[in-house]
């Protein structure tokens, strides 16, 4: 079974439209919808311009199946619910149910860098919301009556799981992986750390930049891997960091460099500090990142592990792991 995901279209529309109107589907959900192929153009057009909802379509050995999606996104509260439904009953089973949710989790916690996904879930769809459970969620809540359609109540079970719980399960879970990866979304956790600026003269560019309001952070550093001298600055005002990196021979990474730009200091990567080192490189090379320099530690910045990768349309980058 080959489960792939992507954005809905309006080719879509049509069957997502007929999908949610089936018995079989809205019985679960909180509204019996009557839909119109107009009125669900409105809210394509209306998901794609909204931050707080992501929608897929599934498809099962390139079969569209069903949707899933994200609802009340929060990147900066580290919260979002979700759902999904499987439109097509021949293609519904537990092992599809079970890689959605578990690779949906891996998306929230390693790419979004979320805390926590809720659920609410029917009570009376008990092998939902038990599967939920038996995938690592904790019931929160058991809301008597919460939602009212056409004139009956529903009892709402309130289901969640962390982060730091699902990091400690997954391991132990078997699953297929299934990319959600498809709406370029900054990794989670991912900030900038500094500004990598190649220099030909590393203590005469100290004297310069200091006239520019950036003070020395430490001592000169000589990598010996890489064979370059590194000193790091950080501006006394603002607070940002650079890295003055200079040649420690002909084979140092930065010669060509400085020699295309004829010894004129030049920007050279911007450096990012990341949560989860090694996943960030792994979903970095999905984006058709190259990995040009691979995990090693960097004397300059404590022996943390750094790694640099370079993309056409964004140049070098290089990657710190997170103290």
């Amino acid at each position: 079974m080959g489960v792939t995901l992507r954005r809905i279209t309006e080719d879509d529309l049509e069957m997502v439209m007929n999908w949610r109107m089936s018995e079989s589907v809205t019985k679960y959900m909180n509204t019996n919808p009557k839909l119109t192929l107009e009125g669900q153009k409105k809210w394509l057009a209306a998901h794609n311009d909204d931050k707080t909802v992501r929608d897929w379509l599934i498809l099962v050995d390139s079969v569209p199946a069903g949707v899933i999606n994200l609802a009340d996104l929060r990147l900066s509260e580290g919260t979002t619910s979700w759902g999904y439904y499987i439109g097509e009953d021949s293609l519904r089973s537990l092992k599809l149910a079970i890689s959605l949710e578990m690779s949906l989790y891996d998306y929230c916690f390693d790419i979004l860098g979320l805390e926590e996904v809720h659920g609410q879930i029917f009570k009376l769809n008990e092998g939902v919301w038990k599967l939920h459970v038996a995938c690592g969620c904790e019931v929160v809540d058991e809301v008597e009556g919460e939602v009212e359609k056409e004139g009956v109540k529903y009892d709402v079970v309130h289901t969640s799981i962390t982060r730091e719980k699902w990091l400690k399960l997954r391991e132990s879970k078997k699953y297929d992986k299934i990319n959600f990866d498809c709406f370029n979304d900054p990794i989670g956790g991912m900030k900038v750390h500094h500004l990598g600026i190649a220099v030909s003269k590393m203590d005469d560019s100290i004297k310069t930049y200091e006239g520019l309001g950036w003070v020395i952070e430490g001592s000169i550093t000589d990598d010996e891997v890489r064979n370059v001298r590194i000193a790091f600055l950080k501006h006394g005002i603002t607070g940002e960091m650079i890295e003055l990196i200079s040649p420690n021979g002909e084979d140092s990474p930065v010669t060509e460099t400085l020699k295309s730009m004829k010894n004129v200091a030049t920007p050279y990567h911007i450096c990012y500090e990341v949560r989860d080192f090694d996943k960030a490189i792994e979903i970095l090379k999905g984006r058709r990142f190259v990995l040009t320099d691979g995990a090693k530690p960097a004397p300059a910045i404590d022996g943390r592990r750094v790694a640099f990768m370079l993309h056409r349309n964004a140049g070098l980058i290089e990657l710190l792991e997170e103290k």
